[in-house]
């Protein structure tokens, strides 16, 4: 009996390890997915192939990532001489969907329009990411794959009311959702601890509203002027990320009555103030 258990557990163990090594890499896991016995050898050499000028931002945006995470530098080219990644359009694919190619020559990244190819280079990207370059060269698995998103609304939110984080930071995570294809940025930029938001008509609104954060009242004033937060803008949009900011009013504003106070009757009393003062109350017998 123990020897049949034994022998059951290492037969499922022996299973679990195949169904591990037949998972794709990719994140979210595609719709189909199929690992082929060949492997293609990126570098330097390799061509960037564009079938359409359309898919051109695709195809440098590529350029760019593949430069900053393994120091390869591809040109874009319109026809291939040697082994080469081509970016084409297909209308036989359904809406929103891609397919990736792959054998030991050429990398064929088609979709339906060019954010489905912008997809697909993302996915290639993912395939490149733990692969450790030798001499110059990233040997890559290939695979077939063809894939879709399941949701159109993908999204994630940052709260900068409560945490101001700044330019820098707000572009790495745009880039995170990039490489894990999120396209809604759900931007909280007021509330009642802070406003974030320059209004060049209400300038007090960010240099009074934007004084202090959630744990401490006494930060100087934080907070995006105009032409950084179209900056940003462009930035998503170049990933194909959607900024969805929330601007809280009439509720959560009493960083904007600090700013104008005339609004709510010349006094602002925060919320976690007020809830000190019945706190108070409740222990301190009058």
């Amino acid at each position: 009996m123990k020897f049949k258990l034994f022998y059951v557990l290492l037969l499922t163990l022996f299973q679990m390890e195949a169904s591990a090594q037949n998972i794709c890499p990719v994140i979210p896991q595609p719709v189909a997915a199929r690992e082929l016995p060949a492997s293609f050898v990126l570098n330097k050499h390799t061509e960037l192939v564009v079938e359409d000028e359309s898919l051109l931002p695709a195809a440098r945006y590529f350029q760019q990532q593949l430069l900053q995470q393994h120091k390869i530098a591809l040109s874009i080219q319109a026809k291939a001489s040697g082994p080469s990644i081509r970016l084409s359009l297909s209308k036989k694919l359904a809406s929103s969907s891609y397919r990736l190619d792959m054998n030991a020559q050429q990398i064929q990244i088609s979709g339906i329009d060019e954010p489905s190819v912008f997809y697909g280079i993302i996915s290639l990207l993912q395939l490149t990411s733990p692969v450790k370059q030798r001499l110059g060269n990233l040997a890559l698995k290939c695979w077939s794959i063809e894939d879709r998103p399941a949701y159109g609304w993908r999204g994630l939110m940052l709260d900068e009311s409560r945490h101001f984080f700044g330019t820098d930071k707000v572009k790495s995570i745009l880039n995170w959702m990039a490489f894990y294809k999120l396209n809604r940025f759900h931007w909280h930029l007021t509330d009642e601890p802070a406003w974030r938001i320059e209004i060049k008509n209400y300038p007090k609104l960010a240099l009074v509203g934007g004084i202090g954060s959630y744990t401490n009242p006494d930060v100087p004033a934080q907070f995006y002027t105009q032409d950084q937060i179209a900056e940003i803008v462009r930035y998503a949009a170049e990933r194909h990320i959607t900024v969805i900011p929330e601007i809280d009013m009439p509720g959560h504003a009493t960083a904007a009555n600090n700013a104008y106070p005339q609004f709510s009757g010349g006094v602002v009393i925060s919320t976690r103030s007020l809830l000190f003062i019945r706190v108070k109350k409740l222990l301190i017998p009058t």
